[in-house]
């Protein structure tokens, strides 16, 4: 005869989150003991219970809902916080929950991308400025000048940067003059249409030259940055004392250098920058003859901006720094960045310059700009010139995105992750430095920054993976820490996002438009995945700071019986003190105005069965026909939007036994026990199609508001005979709060 055991398991712990279908039979497993077989639309608390999620404000339909939107943050302060929408060749601006507007419409601008190019696209922030990386649009820089005041420009790279200097001395350019308006000629067919707006680089000797002979008369001034090295050359038949003389101050006071009294040519290093240099016969230091007298600098290159290239010989330019001569020399140098070459696809900044990489011509380089000079690309030998780095590997993978993390900037590409500088000393043109740590590979999303580690998508986009170092190894390692719930990222991830207020939370989005939210405290050792659904597809989403929480938004494709539309949507608040105050709807829209039966404005949830809450209590549902929709009763208190479900199902249970263990035995659940918080309505059984709801709800509660929120335990009877895996199903369909601490499980097991 077989035995029976009763036995009472309690599970007050779900920072396992939504466990892979892999883990079925893995009891043994701390993590089992605290996971779900299903979470969705609940929000796992770091205490250990979860929460229904929150609902979204609708805010706005997309510019351009036909094609692909993204959302990106713009962070002045926490006080000085925008949503940036970016769309087909335009954006839209939000801030303060709402939508930003001039003259009573949406305030816009235009851009250079197209929907093709957005999920491209990397950006970096400084103060009120947002710089743009992606291979198909010449970087670009938004400016923010005020709350209706943002403007969209091409960074104006001036002076390069520059690919390798030609060295056949066959290809020779002329220029036709050192300043202004130009054109350049080539011997050889190099130039091609796509190298308009591409800065190339002209160099040679530049000098000024004058026959002195008489006093007070000098040759014109040239300009000597840090690194450059000045030459004199003093040739002829004279008797007197030449003066070099240099210049601070743009030419206001000039100082003695050296002097000479015959024939010379004599270089000096020059270590500052903008320094004045002439030479030239003093007042009462003439007595008779003619010096030739030059003052130059070798090995000088100046720029030019590419506007038109009529042929394959020649190109219309403009200079941005002036040429060293009109003479026809073969040191030219193509433009790094074009349409050609194909535009950076990272942007970075790391100690305080301005870092681009990757492009299509050259996929593992780092182009850096000057020290607190973000458009300049002036390269040198100086500690605060310019810098190209390239990555050194056996494959040549595209770089993916940059992350500074104080020390070190970690590049990530298809084929691996590296560490670029380092941490005793800033990085200059003669220490560039970068190690490949590991291999795992990367693709094409920005890497985030938490606390001492980083977060990025393996190059399928379906393991997230953590960047940390270790004392021991003295390395950056990288681990996956998605594989107890790889199931959820199957469809490959496409944007992430992240909370730190109330609580730390990792936001993805699917190929497939699921919401995937993860818990992340890795001091506890908390990861906590769930997902999360809506009647459409998240396809954007980006968080920005405010008083109360860290806002998430959301961009949502959705279907209603006018056809496939986007809406920007904003995730309400979990922290709220009054359940009239509570959203768990979607797309939802509030009247707070004169009591009425009948509502209008509700355009963007046409013919779609919606539900509603009344201060909280909830109505029945209602279909929107012509933006319009009706109550049973007057109200002036109305939420209006779109229902969804939230689902806690555990994992089969494993029954604590004297002895071996429960698995493969027929057990029954008598009753569930279930600790709540704040809650009202939800269901309750072992199956989906067998839940029950539990009564909150008392003769008490008055009938036109919403009963008293609850929190105590409630027991439920769980119907059917035994089974060898026995799940609790735990459901909640109404608008309504509700928050599980803790389940109890009251058990027979049978030894068959």
């Amino acid at each position: 005869m077989a035995n029976t055991y009763r036995t009472s398991t309690i599970q007050n712990n779900f920072t396992g989150g939504e466990l892979s279908p892999r883990l079925n039979s893995r009891s043994d497993l701390d993590v089992y003991k605290k996971g779900c077989k299903t979470l969705e639309n609940f929000i796992v608390w770091p205490h250990g219970g979860v929460t229904r999620r929150p609902g979204t404000k609708y805010i706005s339909t997309a510019g351009n809902p036909n094609y692909a939107v993204k959302l990106i943050p713009f962070i002045y302060s926490e006080t000085q916080a925008y949503v940036l929408e970016f769309g087909h060749q335009y954006m839209r601006v939000y801030t303060n929950g709402g939508q930003v507007t001039q003259s009573g419409t949406a305030y816009e601008i235009s851009t250079n991308f197209d929907y093709t190019d957005l999920s491209h696209i990397k950006y970096v922030q400084n103060a009120d400025v947002i710089y743009f990386a992606t291979p198909n649009v010449r970087p670009q820089k938004l400016e923010r000048y005020g709350h209706t005041d943002w403007r969209m420009s091409d960074v104006d790279f001036q002076y390069g940067p520059l690919l390798d200097e030609n060295t056949n001395i066959n290809y020779e350019v002329t220029p036709s003059a050192v300043t202004g308006t130009i054109t350049l000629t080539a011997n050889t067919g190099i130039f091609d249409t796509d190298h308009v707006d591409s800065v190339w680089g002209i160099t040679g000797t530049m000098k000024e030259t004058a026959n002195i002979g008489a006093e007070n008369t000098f040759t014109s001034d040239i300009v000597v940055d840090g690194g450059e090295s000045p030459f004199i050359s003093l040739n002829g038949t004279w008797v007197g004392t030449v003066t070099v003389q240099r210049s601070l101050d743009n030419g206001s006071t000039w100082l003695d250098y050296y002097q000479y009294t015959s024939n010379i040519t004599v270089s000096y290093e020059e270590i500052q920058d903008g320094v004045r240099y002439r030479v030239g016969i003093k007042s009462g230091d003439y007595t008779s003859g003619t010096v030739n007298a030059e003052v130059g600098k070798v090995n000088y290159t100046g720029f030019a901006k590419i506007t038109a290239v009529s042929g394959t010989t020649v190109a219309s330019g403009t200079v941005t720094r002036e040429l060293p001569s009109t003479d026809a020399t073969y040191k030219w140098s193509e433009g790094a960045w074009s349409d050609l070459n194909g535009w950076p696809s990272s942007v970075a900044f790391y100690e305080e310059r301005l870092i681009w990489a990757g492009n299509d011509y050259r996929p593992q380089t780092v182009w850096s700009s000057q020290v607190d000079d973000y458009e300049n690309y002036l390269a040198g030998t100086t500690d605060d010139d310019a810098y190209v780095f390239s990555l050194v590997s056996n494959d040549i993978n595209t770089l993916h995105s940059m992350v500074n993390s104080g020390q070190y900037l970690h590049i990530f590409t298809l084929g691996g992750e590296w560490s670029f500088g380092s941490s005793s000393a800033s990085t200059t043109p003669t220490n560039a430095n970068a190690i490949r740590e590991t291999t795992v590979g990367s693709t094409n999303i920005q890497a985030l920054p938490i606390g001492h580690v980083l977060l990025y998508l393996q190059k399928n986009g379906r393991k997230l993976m953590q960047r940390s170092y270790t004392y021991e190894n003295e390395s950056w390692i990288s681990i996956e820490i998605s594989k107890l719930s790889e199931h959820l990222l199957k469809d490959g991830i496409t944007e992430m996002s992240y909370c730190r207020q109330p609580d730390n939370i990792l936001w993805m989005t699917t190929a497939s438009g699921d919401l995937i939210s993860a818990t992340y405290e890795p001091q506890e050792k908390i990861l906590a995945f769930a997902k999360h659904s809506t009647q459409g597809e998240f396809e954007s989403i980006c968080s920005i700071p405010s008083s109360d929480r860290d806002e998430l938004w959301a961009v949502v494709k959705r279907t209603t019986s006018s056809g496939v539309t986007r809406y920007v949507e904003q995730f309400q608040t979990t922290e709220w003190n009054d359940i009239g105050d509570s959203c768990y709807l979607d797309s939802a829209i509030e009247y707070n105005g004169t009591a009425a039966t009948t509502f209008s404005g509700a355009d963007h949830l046409e013919g779609l069965s919606c539900g509603i809450t009344l201060s909280g209590a909830v109505h029945p549902n209602v279909t929107v026909s012509g933006g319009s929709f009706s109550l049973q009763y007057d109200r002036r208190d109305v939420m209006l939007g779109l229902t969804y479900d939230a689902i806690l199902e555990t994992m089969p249970l494993e029954i604590n036994l004297k002895s071996g263990t429960s698995q493969s035995k027929k057990k029954r659940v008598a009753n569930v026990n279930i600790r709540v918080k704040d809650s009202l309505g939800f269901e309750i059984g072992s199956t989906e199609s067998n839940t029950a709801p539990i009564p909150l709800r008392t003769s008490a509660d008055f009938m036109d508001q919403a009963p008293g929120l609850k929190s105590d335990w409630y027991e439920f009877f769980i119907p059917g005979g035994h089974k060898k895996d026995f799940s609790i199903y735990c459901k909640s369909s109404q608008p309504v709060p509700i928050s599980i601490l803790s389940l109890v499980f009251v058990e027979k097991v049978s030894d068959y």
